[in-house]
Parts: structure tokens; C-alpha cells; sequence
């Protein structure tokens, strides 16, 4: 048995995961809008700081120290006050550069740490086509401040972010860039403090919400379908007894519904069962008339194989399954003289019990007006009359009756609407016994029948069967049919087998056709040989 898991703890782990996916989501929306937004800022701050720093540089100055690469008394006051700007501005580097060429820039000021003063960066060149000076290059070419930061990471500037100004001259162009490089680690360590306390917050009002949502739903949703759950396993257990303990939950929410659906419910099953078990014992009384019944109808058919011991040159075998323990079919045969014997087969229109009573009337009806020695179709003629006098449940019986003289193999026959029946002959051939179909018995009064006359010589199989046989079908409702029935019976081996070993192999063979399939019909037969 899997162990329980309370619901508690599920709504604690969805709660938490929910909150978890909230949070991070939440999170890093706000990682990347603040962290655009301070960039926004630093950006801002850093373009007025050089703004501020242009305000210290003479452009014919600028042109001066690049064309003699001589620093005079004013270059290095200019200087001195850059070094202020980027120490309030807290910046790794300020520099002014000039480009030469598309190739190379020389800088003219910058306030990269020297191991002297008077090292000064006045004339150094750099490569300018270097992915790091892209932003420099547009600055240069729209005469524009930055609009972005850009932002490198490498082993001789470090971890920086890139901002310039254009220098123009008295006629407006620009001929020189000043450039702040600002720490992203200053910048960053700035922005994860903020991230750091943000995410706390946001944990934190996510957490009490839990909480108290949790509390909430315990006492409002968690204990009332935890007392139903309750409830209705004590009323699983003792359903038997059909007692059971009323949930008492009286709000009118949805809780409040299920607990009074849940206690309509215990209701409805107790006199469901009451009723039931009424209807079970009520039930099982019928089902022990119907076996008394069964017993009955089983003990009035013979079943004493082989039956006629003064008549050894014939030997007879008959089976019948009911599909719905009583069957609608029947068999018979007995000796009518000191040469002649009956057999009979017959299946009646309905099942069960109704159809077993009519099955007993008909036996013993046809049984007896043939031991009065009436020929097949006058017996048929005279039962279809008396059958037909009070058959108020209009059911009806198809019926072959067959007549057998042991000393000249002669068989008289009539069929009342049955199935014909099969004979295969002791030299193998397989035929069907010809006969006029006469009408169902009981159906119609004054209904005539027929007589017919075959000889059944020694060695000669008759096989009779209800329609329960044929219309047998497998699992895609295809009915196992006369044509197999026939071609099973013409294909045996030899005539050395007993009517019983026939019988057999035929039910085995439908059974293998229908796969056990349940049937709806019953199934009978009787095979008939002359020895």
C-alpha cells in the first residue's frame, strides 16, 4: 500500500515552489530593470563629470601638446584638476586622446597611476581599430556623447565601463575625444547591496503571505475535507453495518456543499443497501428455484449413454449447454417398438425458465403422440394445434423428429423449421439429410408437415444440432456457420469414432472458434450412429 501523503504538505510544497518560481521571476525583472537603470545613472553621472572636466581644457591648448608633445606649467595644473575630477567621480581612469589616423590615437592626458609624477601619458599612441574603441569612434564620428556605457573586461584596463565626450575646436569639429573609464566591480557591488535587500523583502512579504494563507486554508479548507475524508473512511468500514456519522460542517461554501452532498450520499448508500440486500436475498431464493429447475429439466432428459441395450447396432449421444443455466433446447430418445426407435432435438423461441416449462410440455407432448405411432408430420401436425391452444407467451418451437427401423436401416423423418441435420456415411461422404422445412410448431394452426425417407445404413453418422452450434461467434462477431460444420464433419479421418468422440471434438471446435467467447444461445446436439 503507497503511504498517504497529507494534503497539508502538498499545498505547503506547491506554496513553496509557486512562491520560489514568483520570487525568481520577480527577481530578475527587477535585476535587469534596476541594473539598466543604474547603468542609466552611471552613465549620466559620468558624461556631466567630463562635461565638468572639458570646462578645464583649452582646445588650442590640446592642438599645442599635440603637435610639440611638450608639457608646459598649464598642462599639468589642467591635469591635477582631472585627477580630482576622477577621484570624486571615484573612476579608474580619465583620459583625453586624439586620433592620428584610422589606425592610432596618442593620448594627451590620462590619470593612470605612474610611478612618478612627472610620468605623464602626454604622446603615447595606441591601436585605434581595437574593438574597445568602438564607442570612441562613433562619438568621434556623430560628435555626440555616449549614449551606453561600454563595457570591457580585460588584463590591462580591468573590469570597466567606457564613456565619452567629443572635444570640438572654435570652428565646431570635433578633433579629440575625453573619456572616463568608471569599476563595474564599484558599480556592481552597489547594485547587488540593493539586489541583496530587494530579494529579502520580496521573500519575506512572500513568506508571511504563505503563512498566513496556510492558516487560512487549514482551518477553513484543510480540517473540513480532512474530517469528511475521516468520515467517509469510517463509513467505508463499517458499510456493512450501514452506519455512518453525519459530517457537521454549516458554512455554505463549497466545503460546506461537498459535507452535505458526502452526508446525502451515506444515505442514499444505506437504502441503496437496504434495498440491495433485499433484492440479493430476494435474488438468490430465484436463483435456487432456477437450480432446482435446471436439476429438473437435466433429470427428464436421458443421459444414459449408451441408451438402448437391446438395440446394440445403433448407439446415440447427446450434449447441451445452457447459456443461461436453464436451456431453451431439448433432446429425446427412446423405443417406440421392438424394431423401431425415436430420437428428437428441438429449440424453443426464449430462455430461462419460461422457455425450460415449454421445453417439458413439448417433450412430453411429442413423446407421447409418437409412442402412439403416428408418423413424424402427423405428430408435428397434432402437437403444433395443442402447443398453440394456450401459448399465450407466443413462444414457438423448431423441431426435427426422426423415426428409425433397426432391421431396414430406414429413417422416417419431418422437420418443423430446424436446422437441417448432417449425415456422413461410412464411405466418407458427407451430405446434408434433404428436407422440406416445414413451419415453426405453435405459430400457426392447422399448419401441415411433411414425411421424408432416407436410409441410414450401418457405419452412417446422423448429426443433429440447434441453431446455438452455428451461431456461435468469436470476438468480431463472426458465427462459426453451417458451412464449418459441415466442412468439419466431412473432413474427419474415418467413421471409427463413437457419437460421444464426435460430439466432443465438434464442442471443442467451437470453443476454439469463439476463443471462450460467452454465448447468448445454447448449444445442443445429438449424433446418431448405425452399427
Amino acid at each position: 500500500m503507497k503511504k498517504s501523503f497529507p494534503i497539508i504538505l502538498k499545498l505547503i510544497i506547491i506554496f513553496l515552489s509557486f512562491a520560489t518560481v514568483i520570487s525568481t521571476l520577480v527577481c530578475i525583472m527587477t535585476y535587469f530593470s534596476y541594473k539598466k537603470s543604474i547603468m542609466e545613472h552611471y552613465l549620466k553621472y559620468a558624461i556631466n563629470a567630463l562635461k565638468i572636466t572639458n570646462s578645464y581644457i583649452e582646445p588650442e591648448k590640446i592642438k599645442e601638446y599635440a603637435e610639440n608633445l611638450e608639457p608646459d606649467e598649464n598642462y599639468f595644473k589642467t591635469l591635477e584638476k582631472i585627477r580630482e575630477v576622477a577621484k570624486d567621480m571615484e573612476a579608474e581612469y580619465v583620459y583625453l586622446q586624439i586620433p592620428i589616423s584610422n589606425e592610432k590615437i596618442i593620448y594627451i592626458f590620462d590619470t593612470i597611476e605612474t610611478e612618478t609624477d612627472e610620468e605623464i601619458a602626454l604622446g603615447v599612441e595606441e591601436i585605434y581599430d581595437d574593438e574597445s574603441f568602438k564607442n570612441a569612434k562613433k562619438v568621434m564620428e556623430t560628435g555626440e556623447p555616449d549614449k551606453e556605457f561600454y563595457v570591457v573586461n580585460d588584463s590591462e584596463f580591468g573590469y570597466v565601463a567606457s564613456a565619452y565626450i567629443p572635444i570640438k575646436d572654435e570652428n565646431g569639429e570635433t578633433f579629440a575625444l575625453l573619456g572616463m573609464d568608471m569599476s563595474m566591480n564599484h558599480i556592481n557591488n552597489f547594485f547587488k547591496t540593493y539586489l541583496i535587500t530587494i530579494i529579502s523583502m520580496i521573500v519575506g512579504i512572500v513568506v508571511f503571505c504563505i503563512i498566513i494563507l496556510l492558516l487560512y486554508m487549514k482551518r477553513y479548507i484543510i480540517n473540513p475535507i480532512v474530517d469528511i475524508s475521516k468520515k467517509t473512511g469510517l463509513f467505508v468500514k463499517n458499510v456493512e453495518n450501514r452506519n455512518f456519522s453525519s459530517i457537521k460542517i454549516k458554512s455554505n461554501d463549497e466545503i460546506g456543499h461537498l459535507a452535505r452532498s458526502v452526508n446525502k450520499m451515506f444515505e442514499d448508500i444505506k437504502n441503496y443497501s437496504n434495498k440491495l440486500a433485499d433484492e440479493t436475498a430476494q435474488k438468490e431464493r430465484i436463483q435456487n428455484d432456477i437450480n432446482v429447475a435446471k436439476t429438473i429439466q437435466e433429470s427428464v432428459l436421458p443421459h444414459s449413454f449408451p441408451p438402448f441395450l437391446d438395440f446394440p447396432s445403433v448407439e446415440i449421444y447427446a450434449s447441451m449447454s445452457a447459456a443461461r443455466g436453464i436451456s431453451g433446447d431439448f433432446y429425446d430418445f427412446f423405443i417406440i417398438n421392438d424394431h423401431e426407435i425415436a430420437f428428437l432435438i428441438a429449440d424453443v423461441s426464449d430462455k430461462g425458465v419460461p422457455a425450460a416449462l415449454f421445453t417439458m410440455i413439448a417433450r412430453t407432448l411429442i413423446k407421447n403422440q409418437t409412442l402412439a405411432g403416428d408418423p413424424p408430420h402427423r405428430v408435428f401436425e397434432i402437437i403444433n394445434d395443442q402447443l398453440g391452444e394456450s401459448n399465450n407467451a407466443n413462444m414457438f418451437v423448431t423441431a426435427f423428429l426422426g423415426v428409425l427401423d433397426v432391421e431396414t436401416n430406414n429413417l422416417v423423418y419431418a422437420n418443423a423449421g430446424h436446422n437441417p441435420p448432417i449425415i456422413r456415411q461410412a464411405n466418407g461422404e458427407t451430405n446434408w439429410v434433404p428436407a422440406k422445412h416445414g413451419f415453426v410448431l405453435a405459430a400457426v394452426k392447422n399448419t401441415k408437415y411433411e414425411s421424408q425417407e432416407i436410409a441410414l445404413n450401418d457405419g452412417d453418422y446422423l448429426i443433429l444440432y440447434t441453431d446455438g452450434v452455428t451461431e456461435t461467434e468469436d470476438e468480431k462477431k463472426i458465427t462459426f456457420g453451417e458451412e464449418r460444420l459441415y466442412n468439419l464433419i466431412s473432413e474427419i479421418p474415418s467413421n471409427n469414432q463413437t457419437p460421444r468422440e464426435l460430439t466432443e471434438e465438434i464442442n471443442v471446435s467451437v470453443k476454439k472458434f469463439s476463443n471462450n467467447k460467452t454465448q447468448t444461445d445454447d448449444i445442443t446436439m445429438l449424433v446418431v450412429k448405425k452399427l
